[in-house]
């Protein structure tokens, strides 16, 4: 996920401004939108989708399950609530090009704390 990432961020650090503001990416623009394709399928298929899901149920004994997952779910929809409203102040602060890089490095960061 995090090679996809640098991906789309590359497309779009290579990209020009026109004078109403909107980003022209040129011969980038297939490969931003195959590598956010690419993302979104990776997601679905690991512990953003039904993955989690499958393990939180399993990972707990019966006699706390009910409470585990519940924490353990609200957890994960408190973390992603956070990731998806502090990356538009990214986007509005750094611009769409440097918050895709910090978006990029701060999934690294997630995926080696939670090996």
């Amino acid at each position: 996920m995090a090679v996809t990432l640098a991906i789309v961020a590359f497309a779009f650090f290579g990209a020009e401004v026109d004078a109403n503001g909107s980003l022209i990416l040129g011969n980038k623009g297939s490969l931003a939108l195959i590598a956010a394709n690419a993302y979104v399928f990776c997601f679905n298929f690991s512990w953003g989708g039904p993955v989690m899901w499958v393990m939180l149920g399993e990972m707990f004994p019966n006699q706390i399950r009910g409470s585990g997952l519940a924490v353990a779910g609200g957890s994960a929809m408190d973390g992603k609530f956070c990731h998806n409203h502090y990356f538009s102040y990214f986007t509005c602060f750094y611009w769409t090009r440097s918050g895709l890089w910090l978006l990029c490095i701060e999934r690294r960061c997630v995926n080696n704390l939670c090996r």
